[in-house]
């Protein structure tokens, strides 16, 4: 019996040499799809990757690919496989589309406005055509045509969140209505993921969370709102000192008829008071919030003054975000630095 051991062994090896081995599945577009709706954008890359080497016209993986990217904030690989999609299917309008955003991450606004057009005249019902349009719009200062081309998008797809994003962006700091509130809603439950939706998310369930209240509590007292008598006049020329603070701009106006000075900043969307010039106020807190700048992003509460005068001009009811400030901005300094998605 004993040499049928070692065959008995031998056997059981080689046929060992299989147990636990399994082929992994070829990726499939839907899989790739699926990883990318998960947020997994790594998986999702490798997957468009390889149907993109195993399909000699592989325009779906492509455009996928290009989405991952982005997602992914790899913007020139981004902007490589736009141009190769572009290039394959010249008449591709969602090709053209994602390369114009790709162009506007590159910081490409001229090459993307050529683009953009270029997807809408292949279909003026493109969803990345008018989602580039609408950014290009907004990029310019042109608010109510970004509105249109965002609010055609949504109708189009609603289940995308680009489009969703940029109508919020569009919304007017301080007159948020319920439409804007709804629109905040609407992406938050889309949950999507990336660049750059990671940045924005926490800011929109903040203000979804905690800051509906205060804000509509400006719908019948409107923010920044002049005085009935004031409304009857049809201009205003108003007269006041700018000052040098080393590289900071100062304008001093009155808030509640107390002396502040503004840091002046022509991309604030709001009243921005550090909290050391606030206690001279006394307002009490209505909400929480957050802020974001360069710096990254910290608490604030919301407050809310009557009165905010700049020369002989007089506006009421100010909405007043509170936070820590630059140390070197003194006591009676007030900073309008807040970014625009904190409200």
């Amino acid at each position: 019996m004993r040499p049928l051991l070692p065959i008995l062994i031998g056997a059981v090896a080689l046929f060992g040499l299989n147990v636990g081995v399994a082929r992994a599945e070829p990726p499939t577009q839907a899989s790739a799809e699926a990883a990318f709706a998960q947020g997994k954008f790594d998986d999702a890359r490798k997957a468009y990757e390889r149907l993109i080497r195993s399909d000699l016209r592989p325009a779906g993986p492509r455009l996928g690919l290009i989405q991952t990217l982005l997602r992914l904030d790899r913007w020139r690989d981004a902007l490589r496989e736009a141009q190769a999609a572009a290039l394959a299917g010249p008449a591709d309008a969602d090709a053209r589309g994602l390369l114009a955003l790709a162009e506007m991450r590159a910081g490409r606004p001229d090459a993307a406005s050529a683009d953009a057009k270029q997807a809408q005249a292949l279909d003026k019902d493109n969803y990345w055509g008018l989602v580039a349009a609408g950014r290009l719009a907004d990029w310019n200062g042109r608010r109510k045509e970004s509105r249109g081309f965002f609010s055609r998008a949504t109708v189009l797809h609603p289940e995308r969140p680009d489009a969703w994003l940029g109508l919020w962006d569009d919304a007017d700091a301080n007159r948020l209505g319920e439409a804007d509130l709804a629109v905040a809603k609407r992406c938050l439950a889309l949950d999507p993921k990336g660049q750059p939706f990671d940045g924005e998310m926490p800011f929109l369930r903040n203000l979804v969370d905690r800051e509906s209240a205060f804000w509509r509590g400006f719908d019948a007292d409107p923010a920044f709102h002049l005085s009935e008598a004031d409304k009857k006049q049809e201009s205003y020329s108003a007269v006041f000192p700018i000052q040098r603070q080393g590289d900071y701009v100062m304008v001093s106006v009155k808030v509640n008829d107390q002396p502040f000075r503004l840091l002046f900043d022509t991309g604030a969307s709001g009243l921005l008071l550090t909290r050391k010039a606030a206690r001279r106020l006394a307002l009490p807190d209505l909400a929480k919030s957050l802020v974001s700048g360069l710096q990254g992003s910290a608490p604030a509460s919301l407050q809310r003054a009557d009165t905010l005068s700049l020369g002989p001009v007089t506006f009421h009811s100010i909405p007043v975000t509170v936070a820590d400030g630059p140390d070197n901005m003194g006591d009676a300094s007030s900073a309008a630095t807040s970014s625009k998605i904190t409200r």
